[in-house]
């Protein structure tokens, strides 16, 4: 992989090592653009088309160790004659030459476990898909809202407080069912929202950054999460632990230890699970004082807390029970089911 190499109409033009394993390299293309030129005086303007070359390079960052390829690119200047389709299969060639072949990450099924979890990482505030009666083009207007609230919000007019469950849940089942052309998605804790369109050769982001930092490192904490699953979901004990966290009712504390005892995964695979879901959203690791019921209620701790720094001092009873919470043997740690929309509507 050379600087200066040129193979399936693109250049090399730029090769970095960085620390990590990590290679950045630049290819370049020539595209034909068609622009609308109009010529003459006022009265007797005439416009034709005139040709012009653009320079279109892709920028590949390749992570050896942990085994994963982002492609970040501009638009396409307007009348293009390629279409990005072409021009990303001709980079992909070009890598493949090199000895480096990727396979497209599988987008869409990772976005369906996360909303289909209700993942608190990541909201769908707009879709468009057909179905067999019409065409939909959804939009959330609050981005602190998914399109299953705003459409149970519509439909549920009137009805009880389970109806509208029942409702928003069929809702969500629907969605999840669809073959959406393209959708957008607000990063929760980022506050990044991104256009993802599906086409041939993966899925293609768009990022709408606002005030958020445009670094390498934001895109990897939002894309790694689907990179992540993607690979965890190929072990058949990882997605039933997955599936089973998310039909957690929401607010449940679950227990590791009681949880991990439902199935006959090995430890590491429901740790895994349960580490995945802390990054995703799912749960949230929650603590309480391991003592008797008699400190407990002293100092009224009976309630989990995601406060851990306040259980971390020593706590000494009227009946002179002491406990120390800075020792990690006193501190129980179990993790609170958090539906996304529950804490978007919080916000």
């Amino acid at each position: 992989m050379r600087k200066g190499t040129v193979a399936h109409g693109l250049r090399v033009s730029f090769v970095s090592e960085q620390p990590g394993d990590i290679i950045s390299l630049t290819a370049e293309r020539t595209v034909m653009a068609i622009d609308w030129v109009v010529s003459g005086e006022r009265g007797s303007r005439k416009g034709h088309e005139v040709a012009r070359k653009v320079r279109h390079a892709t920028v590949v960052r390749i992570d050896f160790a942990r085994r994963r390829a982002l492609l970040t690119y501009p638009p396409l200047p307007p009348g293009a004659a390629e279409t990005l389709e072409v021009v990303i299969s001709s980079v992909l060639k070009l890598l493949d030459s090199f000895g480096i072949g990727l396979d497209p990450l599988p987008v869409r099924a990772c976005l369906s476990s996360l909303l289909a979890a209700g993942a608190r990482r990541v909201a769908l505030s707009r879709g468009k898909f057909d179905t067999i009666d019409g065409k939909f083009h959804v939009t959330s207007k609050a981005r602190t809202r998914s399109l299953d609230k705003v459409i149970a919000g519509l439909l549920s007019a009137g009805s009880n407080e389970s109806e509208r469950e029942e409702i928003e849940r069929q809702i969500s089942e629907s969605l999840q069912k669809q073959s959406f052309q393209a959708v957008t998605l607000t990063w929760v804790d980022e506050k990044v929202s991104t256009r993802v369109e599906f086409i041939p050769v993966g899925a293609e982001f768009l990022f709408f950054w606002g005030r958020t930092d445009r670094t390498f490192a934001n895109v990897d904490r939002m894309v790694g999460l689907l990179y992540d699953l993607s690979s965890n979901m190929q072990s058949a004990d990882f997605r039933m632990i997955w599936n089973a966290l998310a039909d957690v009712p929401d607010g449940e504390i679950v227990n590791p230890g009681e949880f991990a005892s439902r199935f006959r995964a090995p430890p590491d695979e429901t740790r895994r699970a349960l580490v995945e879901a802390v990054n995703a959203g799912l749960v949230v690791p929650v603590y309480r004082l391991n003592a008797d019921a008699e400190l407990l209620d002293e100092f009224d701790l009976h309630d989990w807390t995601s406060d851990l720094p306040s259980l971390r001092r020593e706590f000494t009873s009227s009946a002179g029970i002491v406990v120390d919470g800075s020792d990690a043997r006193n501190i129980r740690v179990g993790f609170r089911r958090t539906h996304y929309a529950t804490q978007l509507d919080d916000r």
